[in-house]
C-alpha cells in the first residue's frame, strides 16, 4: 500500500505542475490579447525598439541638415569666387599662363617686390613703372650675392622745384 500512495502523490505532483503551465499559459494569452501589436517594433514586453526614436531622431536630422546647408553654401561661395577671379582653363583674369612663363595684359599693382627674369612690354608699347618713392633695380649673381645696383629717387629740392 505504500507504493499506490506513493504513486498518488506522485500523480497529484504532475497535476500540479499541468494546473501551473496551463495558468501560466491562460495569463500569457490573456497579457498578449491585451497589448497591441505593433509591427517593426521588437519584443514590446521589455520595451526593446529598433530603431532612433524621439530627440536622438530629431537631432540627427538637424545636424544632416546642417551640414548640407554648409554644403551648399560653400559651393555657391566658391562659384563666387571663380567668376569674380575671372578663373579659366588659361589663367587668371588678365594674368595668362603661356609656355615659358606668365603674360600680363593691362595694369597690375606689386605691394612689396616684383621678382621676375624678365619683363617685356607689346612691341611699339612702352612699360611704365610708376613709384610714390623710389625705383630700385638690383641685379644678382648665381650665389645670390648683389651684382649691379639702380637706384632712381627724387630729392626734396627736387620735388619743390618740380611741384
Amino acid at each position: 500500500m505504500g507504493s499506490s500512495n506513493h504513486k498518488i502523490t506522485h500523480n497529484n505532483t504532475d497535476n500540479l505542475k499541468m494546473k501551473k503551465t496551463e495558468e501560466t499559459t491562460d495569463v500569457t494569452e490573456a497579457s498578449s490579447s491585451r497589448e497591441p501589436h505593433n509591427i517593426g517594433v521588437f519584443d514590446v514586453r521589455n520595451n526593446f525598439k529598433i530603431g532612433i526614436y524621439g530627440w536622438r531622431k530629431r537631432c540627427l536630422y538637424i545636424l544632416v541638415l546642417t551640414l548640407l546647408i554648409m554644403v551648399i553654401v560653400n559651393l555657391a561661395l566658391t562659384l563666387w569666387v571663380l567668376k569674380v577671379m575671372e578663373f579659366s582653363s588659361e589663367g587668371m583674369g588678365q594674368l595668362k599662363i603661356v609656355s615659358g612663363g606668365i603674360r600680363l595684359e593691362g595694369k597690375a599693382f606689386v605691394l612689396d617686390s616684383l621678382i621676375a627674369s624678365s619683363i617685356r612690354s607689346k612691341t611699339g608699347q612702352p612699360i611704365i613703372i610708376e613709384s610714390s618713392r623710389n625705383i630700385t633695380l638690383t641685379t644678382r649673381d648665381a650665389n645670390g650675392l648683389l651684382e649691379n645696383l639702380i637706384y632712381l629717387a627724387i630729392t626734396d629740392e627736387q620735388r619743390r622745384t618740380l611741384g
